[in-house]
């Protein structure tokens, strides 16, 4: 009995020691890396780092899939495009959901719009999300009124649209959702204070195609 007594204080033991190791472990990888075998991952995953580039910086997350369906949960992403960004919308337009990967595109829900007001813009047009960019590819929101959000302003300001308009064909093709102007021609005037801010809510739907 006290053999018995014995080897079950140290099978208890072992049980909670890998209980605590599974209850506190972490993952910190660079890319790929192997879950191990106290838990079972599936699907995709890319996840990323908070990412700067010219007159840009984006939040993420990425999102991720698991599970084995095809679709990932609404998630969102937050761009802010500096004042010489926006001057440049028609030229360049600003990716705000990268590209899904070959197989998957980006389903826009909707998109807010923020400007941090120091000085209203001039001239310019209205702003749209286009999959690739306004010759590439079809809408991937409504139309972004600039009138009361980047010109005709005295204060900060918020729009709001919809995401993929209705019987919009989306690419079947690896594209972003870009920031562009609508018509060709750049704004004038802003500050260099001014932050224009994105938030888009999307979903990842494969498409296999």
């Amino acid at each position: 009995m006290k053999r018995l007594i014995a080897a079950f204080g140290i099978v208890s033991a072992v049980v909670a020691l890998w209980v605590t190791a599974v209850a506190t472990q972490s993952i910190d990888c660079g890319g790929s890396f192997l879950p191990s075998q106290n838990c079972t991952i599936s699907g995709r995953w890319n996840f990323t780092n908070t990412r700067s580039s010219t007159n840009t910086t984006t939040q993420g997350p990425i999102p991720f899939q698991v599970g084995g369906t095809d679709v990932t949960g609404i998630v969102s992403r937050v761009t802010d495009i500096s004042n010489a960004g926006v001057l440049a919308l028609d030229g360049t337009p600003v990716a705000v959901v990268p590209a899904p990967g070959a197989g998957y595109f980006v389903d826009v829900i909707a998109v807010q719009l923020i400007l941090n007001y120091t000085a209203t813009y001039t001239g310019g047009g209205d702003l749209r999300l286009y999959y690739g960019s306004r010759t590439t590819g079809n809408a991937a929101s409504a139309t972004i009124t600039a009138s009361g959000l980047l010109t005709s302003v005295t204060a900060d300001a918020i729009n709001r649209v919809d995401g993929v308009p209705d019987n919009t064909d989306p690419p079947t093709t690896n594209l972003a959702v870009v920031l562009q102007r609508t018509t060709t021609g750049n704004f004038g005037g802003g500050h260099a204070a001014n932050i224009l801010r994105v938030v888009v809510h999307y979903r990842i739907v494969r498409t296999g195609l």
